[in-house]
């Protein structure tokens, strides 16, 4: 019986959940997800892509183009719970069966990540400030969880690592302890940054297997520059500043790429066009349009308010960010 040798390099792998609340088709986020797709396919040797049919659909019409495309978020059962929406993430963390690393959407990688983390156990982005875990809501998220206090928590704009097992226990873990913020009203991104990010901490700890990450907790420009990495966290994906960035970057680096983002875009804007506004091109006969209104358009239309009481930001340096 043959077996299959190990890799020796790390899988990219890139998630989308269309069916939480927190999702939004927006151009500037969906530019700089495009910039991230192209400069993935020039880090990794492979990537995929965890998704639902709604995320298919957008990546096909937008032109993003992986290795591999994968739906099982279609049948991913999360009843009470669809507004955690790091559950996407950890989903596809818990379906991986080779060396990866799962990158967000508004994670930029200008260079391959170096030789140590690709052959460490854990890996993150950096260790979290303590004071993204010390509001009133996070508090309360804690006492839900039964986690224990004064532990680290890492930023998952990068998670993963060659322990495929251990990455993986990690992930079903986590997806455990979501359950036990069904309906309890905490926002998304509270009940995320906790069973994703600090959770991430606490299992690290418990298995006493430490986590490799690609920067310190306050990097300096000059290290977010080494390490050729950008992380347009919270608001920073929708800034006109950002967005402008990494859209002529896109647009000077991957020109088809841009192109088929731009051809796309037609497509999708007339779906999620604001209400009263007349769409900027005609679906009738286009199959692709009646495929998006049924995926998208009730997600498109939610815009409720998943802000926590202190909003996170980004922790990859924000005078380093840039297109």
């Amino acid at each position: 019986m043959s077996h299959r040798s190990p890799r020796k390099y790390l899988r990219g792998v890139l998630s989308l959940w269309t069916r939480t609340p927190i999702f939004r088709v927006e151009r500037g986020p969906l530019v700089v997800q495009t910039l991230a797709v192209a400069l993935a396919a020039q880090a990794f040797k492979e990537t995929e892509f965890v998704t639902d049919s709604g995320g298919a659909l957008l990546a096909s019409t937008l032109g993003w183009q992986f290795s591999q495309v994968v739906t099982p978020l279609d049948k991913f059962a999360t009843e009470g719970i669809e507004h955690v929406w790091a559950l996407g993430k950890l989903a596809a963390c818990s379906i991986q069966d080779e060396p990866f690393v799962q990158f967000d959407g508004d994670v930029l990688l200008f260079k391959p990540l170096p030789h140590r983390l690709c052959s460490a156990r854990l890996i993150a982005q950096s260790p979290d400030p303590d004071y993204f875990y010390a509001s009133a809501d996070m508090r309360r998220a804690l006492k839900i969880s039964g986690l224990p206090r004064g532990h680290t928590a890492y930023n998952a704009g990068l998670i993963g690592g060659r322990d495929v097992a251990l990455v993986r226990a990690y992930a079903f873990a986590a997806m455990d302890l979501a359950r036990r913020f069904r309906n309890c009203g905490i926002n998304g991104t509270t009940t995320s940054m906790l069973i994703e990010q600090y959770h991430f901490g606490v299992f690290a700890a418990r298995t006493r297997v430490p986590v490799s990450t690609l920067l310190p907790v306050r990097p300096k420009n000059s290290q977010v520059k080494r390490a050729g990495y950008a992380h347009l966290a919270g608001s920073a994906k929708r800034s006109s500043v950002y967005v402008s960035k990494a859209e002529m970057r896109l647009h000077r680096d991957f020109p088809d790429a841009y192109e088929r983002f731009l051809s796309g875009w037609r497509k999708v804007s007339a779906l999620t066009a604001p209400a009263g506004r007349e769409p900027n091109c005609n679906f009738e006969d286009d199959s692709a349009g009646g495929e998006f209104l049924h995926y998208l358009q009730g997600t498109c239309a939610s815009r409720s308010d998943d802000t926590p009481k202190n909003p996170r930001k980004s922790s990859a340096g924000r005078r380093g960010r840039s297109a």
